[in-house]
């Protein structure tokens, strides 16, 4: 096995067109454009977070593996928004017991400099959190 340095690495990656190797905040991603599929316009995006909408068949799913399954999708999102510069997000998580909303925020008091708050309980009730993704972040 060859010791490649990272940086020879992410340029061949790069040439051969594989996924794109990209820094984040320290740690190596691949290239996500996840967050694409849900954008409502310039630089932003609503994501619904339940379950159905995520899996075809959550039947038999436990409720940690459906929590698991959410936050996943949650991570990856926000990165695909971060690494695409968006500025809004509004993650869609129902109400429930409250657990997937405690996750999420726990998630991004763990991201210096976002922002988040409840989304427009007019628009989404009580059930989903705006979250501000700085210009320069």
């Amino acid at each position: 096995v060859k010791n490649i340095p990272v940086i020879d690495h992410l340029e061949q990656a790069v040439q051969k067109s594989d996924p794109v190797v990209e820094p984040s905040r320290g740690q190596l991603k691949l290239a996500n454009d996840e967050i694409l599929k849900h954008k409502t316009g310039e630089g932003e995006a609503e994501v619904d977070m339940h379950i159905w909408q995520l899996v075809s068949d959550y039947n038999s799913m436990s409720n940690q593996e459906m929590l698991d399954t959410q936050l996943a999708y949650f991570e990856r999102c926000l990165e695909s928004a971060i690494m695409h510069k968006f500025h809004k997000v509004i993650f869609i998580h129902g109400v429930g017991s409250g657990k997937l909303k405690q996750e999420i925020q726990n998630i991004l008091d763990q991201y210096e400099g976002l922002k988040y708050r409840p989304a427009p309980m007019a628009e989404y009730g009580v059930g989903a959190t705006r979250v501000d993704i700085p210009e320069n972040y």
